[in-house]
């Protein structure tokens, strides 16, 4: 009960609480200062998040009013680690938000890691704000510098092999976390081999979106130091590389290993996708193997070969050895071998009798295209070798093995297999479709003429003397045999050599207009790229006219006795 005596003394009372209260909450967690007076923002001027032991910091401070007399600074590092910074204040103090920042000192004895910078603004030892700022202290330059991506384009149920290129320290072990679509697909160490990753295409054709993210120690508390996005497409079809085999209707078999198998084959072991210097392959090792079962060989007549060739670009590891394809059915075989010496070693039935071998050349521009072009003769059988498309070796059997049936399996690798990379194999037989110039013709518009005779059914722009045949795979030109055909810019002729001491004289013939180019004397037992194979170069100052709508070619061979010649291929580009 309030007395009645002392009223006055009990509102004054009242009045010195009330008053009390108000100051009171006016202040800040002090209790000395007014909360209404703005504290000073501290900011940190970094580029990125990277810095490198010795580095300096730039600091301001925006401060109108409680200007701090003091600015402490550190780095905590996630495993309790703490360095104190060393603060070089600007001249004019802290006070001048636009002037001189102050600069932080990194010391050179901070350790490699992750860190917080925690930075702290005093006034009278009071604290007045806080900034904290997360970064990497590392050595060196820490760069995603792209990412290497094949197919650039993949069809539904294909593949994409993904290759991250790093710029960053020797002997140094980040983790990489690769995310598709918002989803973590992967992750994991540079040394465990996760600068790759093989992507699934999908299902359908789309667009998806790809992120690898670079950190530089392996905590899972740390953010990514650097990012890399970019977008997979996938779509219905995509066009033949410039290296590729093509047109798909022109070999009875086809698989490119570009991310995704044809035909449902039999895998054994772990071939797995590779980027090479020309394109994409699948990389094997002894015991990795790719098989299919019941391949077509179209064929007449099961009692007679047929003519036909077999393709395999492969990039060997040098000084490995081991089977790298069989090729047959019960009744036939042919096993490719690489051999530690560096050539391929041909089998066929299992027999001595039919063995030939090539010395692969040393190339530094990526895989290899090796043909092997199977032809019966009267007397025998013909083997032909060719690397890139170039005859390299001919090899002659008097007697004839058992030919292939119409059903054959082919095997890549596979126990005692070879190490090295695939990147395309075909079987190819004449007349089915289309022959191997046709790419020149169908996806190169600057070619006027490309004709590599696999078939009678040549280009209707060549015209040849009555009488002449195409067999196994060339034109042959008896000593008055002529071929006509558009003229224009570069090209070759390519010619078989023959073992003899003949040699011819090649002239071309305009008959149009009856102007004559130089004639060029060749020896049949020389040439400049091969033993097996003359080539004869149709550059620009050898045209014969000036008007090109007018060019033809007249090829002809005179000066030599009875030896026919026979004519591989003819390539004319249009300028």
């Amino acid at each position: 009960m309030v007395s009645r005596q002392h009223p006055q003394r009990f509102y004054i009372f009242l009045l010195i609480s009330f008053l009390l209260l108000v100051v009171l909450t006016g202040c800040d967690e002090f209790g000395l200062l007014d909360s209404s007076v703005i504290n000073p923002l501290i900011q940190i001027s970094l580029t990125g998040s990277l810095v490198n032991p010795g580095d300096e910091i730039a600091i301001q401070i925006d401060a109108a009013e409680n200007i701090p007399d003091r600015i402490s600074s550190r780095l905590e590092g996630i495993n309790g680690d703490s360095f104190n910074l060393t603060l070089e204040p600007p001249e004019e103090g802290w006070g001048n938000f636009s002037g001189t920042p102050g600069e932080l000192s990194v010391p050179d004895s901070v350790s490699e890691g992750y860190y917080t910078l925690v930075s702290e603004a005093w006034l009278d030892e009071k604290l007045l704000s806080e900034d904290r700022t997360n970064l990497y202290v590392l050595h060196g330059e820490w760069v995603i510098n792209s990412l290497e991506l094949f197919p650039p384009q993949s069809v539904p149920g294909g593949l994409f092999y993904v290759h991250v290129l790093l710029d960053i320290p020797d002997g140094s072990n980040p983790r990489l976390r690769w995310i598709q679509n918002d989803e973590i697909i992967a992750e994991g160490l540079l040394s465990e081999g996760w600068d790759s990753v093989v992507l699934d295409a999908g299902s359908r054709p789309g667009v998806s979106s790809l992120t690898v993210e670079l950190y530089p120690v392996e905590d899972e508390e740390t953010v990514p130091l650097r990012l890399f996005s970019t977008e997979l497409y996938t779509t219905e079809s995509i066009p033949p590389g410039a290296d590729n085999l093509y047109p798909p209707e022109a070999y009875a078999f086809l698989q490119h290993f570009d991310g995704k198998f044809d035909g449902d084959p039999e895998i054994s072991g772990k071939p797995r996708p590779v980027i090479t210097g020309d394109g994409m392959g699948f990389r094997f090792a002894p015991g990795d193997g790719i098989s299919w079962k019941e391949v077509s060989l179209p064929s007449s007549d099961t009692d007679v070969w047929q003519p036909f060739s077999i393709t395999v670009g492969v990039l060997p590891e040098q000084g490995t050895a081991g089977r790298l394809l069989k090729f047959g059915d019960e009744a036939f075989s042919m096993v490719l071998t690489l051999t530690q010496d560096g050539e391929l070693l041909l089998q066929l039935d299992e027999s001595d009798e039919y063995l030939s071998d090539l010395s692969l050349p040393e190339t530094d521009e990526g895989t290899i295209a090796v043909t092997l072009s199977f032809q019966q003769e009267e007397e025998g059988l013909k083997l032909t070798w060719l690397v890139d498309g170039d005859t390299a070796a001919v090899d002659r059997w008097p007697s004839i093995p058992n030919p292939p049936g119409e059903k054959l399996s082919i095997i890549l690798g596979g126990e005692d297999g070879f190490s090295g990379i695939v990147t395309e194999l075909a079987l190819h037989v004449p007349g089915i479709g289309g022959d191997r110039f046709a790419f020149y013709r169908d996806t190169d518009n600057e070619m006027i003429t490309a004709e590599g005779f696999e078939d009678a059914d040549l280009q209707p722009q060549l015209e040849i003397q009555p009488g002449l045949v195409v067999d196994g795979g060339s034109l042959v030109l008896p000593p008055d045999g002529w071929i006509r055909f558009p003229g224009g810019g570069d090209g070759e002729l390519v010619f078989e050599a023959f073992p003899t001491d003949d040699s011819f004289t090649l002239t071309l013939y305009n008959p149009v207009t009856g102007k004559e180019s130089v004639n060029k004397t060749t020896d049949g037992r020389i040439s400049a790229e091969s033993s097996a194979r003359i080539v004869i170069p149709l550059d620009k100052e050898a045209r014969i006219i000036d008007n090109k709508d007018d060019i033809v070619y007249e090829l002809r061979a005179s000066n030599r006795n009875t030896s026919d010649l026979r004519l591989e291929s003819v390539l004319v580009s249009r300028e």
